[in-house]
């Protein structure tokens, strides 16, 4: 029947995604195209990418302030075009390049320098690649509103990334990105002390433009004699990510977190709005904006906050070291008083390294007197002295807040840590089982060489104002960062580089004690560590994440007929003890899917239990989208029909097979050469073909001749979210 044709044209069965239309991909194609609806941005290299002559119109709408990206590494090199080698200036680059403000004063560099991907690395060799890459491509130094909208305006029309950013403080790298365009607000640097007065609040305050520092705000305030809560972190953005994500502070104990301290936001909406935000004007764009997280809801363009009258400070350090059980012992009494010395106003910084060493080297006490912090120190230090460990201690009595901060606060590296941060709630050192479990983690981390740094503060004061900060500050004992200590001259800053499961030894203590929450701007690379509290304000997710039970797993392995198959690493026989080797990124369970009815059920329990769900047939995925940290899988390995038919219809008429989800490429080759025909297939002969090679595009030895694999499409049989 089918003699003298050439090529089949292809039915596919198959699970795209939760949210595929299904019908013809023809019609779906032309719909879209008619629509103009795209769900990717335009790129560099797109055919939408805006001409050289576009982007100079820009320019000239924003007074000149376009800058295109050249990266801070380019010195170091000859290979980006038209910038020379000069070893002056990158040794200079080199020396800097972990300190905050070198990548303070560039509109691309971000601090957390593994996003950066190695683009232009200024440690490479001279003759080593320099790119763009991952850094945005432009930014505008905005200066004003009309900025402001123009920039977003601009990116919208064009479909562009776009990154808001003033000084890079992010560990997540959000303060650039590639193919993007930067809204730059560091040039915006006002400060203005006024006489507030509203139904909230009445009082000193200061309105903060965009741009403005820590240190530029604490120095305009102590001119006047006042102080406002700021970062750990001198030089962080003080109107961005840090207020808009909480903010913690060495004053936080006294006043809260800086989110609680807003009394209104100036911004700009996606629509270009300028509007004002109060608590009792646009009150939910107030709400949102004061620690729902940044560059979320809107651009700010200024803030205004609470001053408090300076005082004086006290300020500890302490550090010990410690070979013996004794070291852990000393750390689960200081665990234990730690509320009790946070209620009375005091911040601590401290940290445990690898070998045994506990420091600390700040403890503040605004409004409070060494002798007062040592006290509230004492049953630490009687611990101490009670096993003859010995210990370094200082304490001193500073004027003012600043004189304290700008003495203790040690200057930061920071690029030379991986790092991921949870908050710890005071449960855990209610009881002594549960600080012992506490401090069972902590030793996990240092015992696999880890770093673990606690900034310890009580915010559980109700704020003034309601706010979108998350109840966990309320109820947290410390902001525990873990980090890996990182050299500034690797050329890796790949994961292979980095212990990927210490943060899970960790949480794997903690996790059976108490929900564990990550910080968004400071959590560690690709982890997500279930279970993860709703956050109805801020996202649409409606009811309590509960990571699914035992029973409920068993209930779905009898729904799927005993194809429930819980994952064991292949790795797994390399490693003694097996605790070695953790499921860390693949998905916990998956379920052989044998048919649609079987991939339903999978849909159906990811949806009852809010968990990610992974589609899965072979794993030809560069990206690692073919498995999930705590993910469901569904495995379409074994759906592997195929069947030729005729097929008839009005955009086709001759020969088609219909191929299984999981039917590989050489599967499709050898069934099609076995009736005379050939099939529009991969490269690769073990690629799934009905998967992400022919959703992406499909290219392969006969798409010359024939068109990429989405091209010879004729029906799509999907199983989506809605239908059950």
């Amino acid at each position: 029947m089918f003699k003298g044709l050439t090529r089949l044209q292809l039915q596919m069965v198959a699970l795209t995604s939760l949210l595929v239309l299904a019908g013809s991909v023809w019609l779906a194609r032309s719909e879209s195209s008619a629509s103009g609806a795209s769900q990717c941005r335009c790129f560099p290299g797109d055919a939408c990418w805006p001409s050289t002559s576009t982007w100079n119109t820009l320019n000239n709408t924003v007074g000149g302030r376009l800058i295109k990206t050249v990266p801070i590494g380019a010195v170091c090199h000859d290979t980006f075009p038209g910038v020379s080698y000069n070893a002056k200036k990158c040794a200079d680059v080199q020396g800097n390049w972990a300190r905050p403000e070198l990548h303070d004063e560039t509109t691309h560099s971000p601090m957390a320098a593994f996003f950066a991907n190695m683009s232009c690395d200024p440690f490479t060799p001279r003759s080593a690649p320099c790119v763009i890459g991952s850094y945005v491509q432009y930014a505008v130094k905005a200066s004003c509103d009309s900025d402001y909208r123009a920039t977003i305006n601009f990116a919208t029309k064009y479909n562009i990334r776009l990154v808001i950013r003033n000084t890079g403080h992010d560990y997540m790298g959000k303060s650039t990105g590639a193919g993007a365009i930067a809204l730059w607000t560091h040039g915006i640097k006002d400060t203005t002390i006024k006489d507030y007065k509203s139904s909230y609040y009445t009082g000193k305050a200061i309105k903060l433009g965009a741009g403005v520092q820590a240190n530029e705000a604490q120095e305009a305030a102590n001119a006047k004699g006042y102080v406002v809560v700021e970062g750990d972190c001198p030089t962080v953005g003080i109107a961005g990510g840090y207020t808009q994500g909480g903010g913690t502070s060495p004053l936080g104990s006294k006043f809260g977190l800086a989110a609680d301290q807003v009394l209104e936001w100036e911004v700009v909406t996606g629509a270009g709005t300028v509007l004002t935000a109060t608590p009792t004007q646009n009150t939910d764009l107030y709400w949102a904006l004061a620690g729902g997280g940044g560059g979320t809801y809107g651009a700010v363009l200024s803030m205004t906050v609470r001053m408090y009258k300076n005082m004086a400070t006290a300020g500890v350090t302490l550090s010990y070291l410690e070979s013996s059980d004794a070291y852990w012992q000393i750390l689960q009494v200081f665990l234990t008083n730690l509320p009790a010395v946070l209620k009375s106003g005091a911040v601590l910084y401290w940290q445990l390294l690898p070998g045994n060493f506990f420091y600390m080297p700040q403890a503040y006490l605004p409004g409070g007197t060494a002798k007062d912090l040592v006290k509230l120190l004492q049953p630490t230090l009687d611990a101490l002295n009670a096993k003859k460990i010995p210990y370094s201690l200082t304490s001193k009595d500073f004027p003012t807040f600043q004189d304290s901060f700008k003495t203790l606060n040690p200057e930061m590296n920071i690029t030379e840590f991986n790092l991921g941060g949870s908050l710890i709630p005071r449960s855990l050192v209610a009881t002594n089982k549960s600080v012992t479990a506490l401090v069972a983690g902590l030793k996990s981390v240092t015992d696999n060489g880890g770093i673990l740094a606690g900034v310890s503060m009580d915010v559980s004061k109700t704020p003034p104002v309601p706010n979108a900060a998350h109840p966990a500050w309320r109820d947290s004992l410390f902001l525990a960062f873990l980090g890996t200590s990182l050299t500034t001259r690797s050329t890796s800053w790949l994961f292979n580089s980095i212990p990927k499961d210490l943060v899970m030894l960790f949480h794997k203590a903690l996790r059976l004690l108490s929900p564990i929450l990550l910080l968004l701007n400071e959590s560690v690379h690709g982890k997500v560590i279930p279970p993860r509290d709703s956050y109805d304000g801020c996202r649409a997710i409606p009811g309590d994440y509960s990571w699914p039970s035992l029973a409920d797993w068993n209930a779905l392995n009898k729904t799927v007929g005993g194809r429930l198959i819980a994952t064991i690493p292949i790795g797994a026989l390399c490693h003694h003890p097996a605790v070695s080797c953790t499921i860390g990124r693949h998905v916990v369970y998956a379920i052989n899917a044998l048919g649609p009815s079987d991939i339903q059920q999978g849909v159906k329990f990811a949806k009852a239990h809010k968990i990610r769900l992974v589609i899965r047939n072979t794993g030809h995925d560069y990206l690692g989208r073919s498995t999930g940290a705590h993910a469901l899988g569904v495995w379409t390995h074994n759906m592997k029909s195929m069947e030729l038919t005729k097929y008839q219809s009005r955009d086709y008429s001759g020969p088609a097979v219909k191929i299984g989800a999981g039917v590989h490429g050489v599967d499709a080759y050898t069934f099609a050469n076995s009736k005379g025909l050939v099939v529009v297939g991969g490269n690769c002969p073990s690629v799934g073909i009905a998967g992400g090679y022919t959703q992406g595009g499909g290219h392969g030895p006969l798409a010359s001749k024939y068109g990429l694999g989405a091209d010879q499409v004729l029906e799509w049989e999907v199983v989506t979210a809605g239908e059950l």
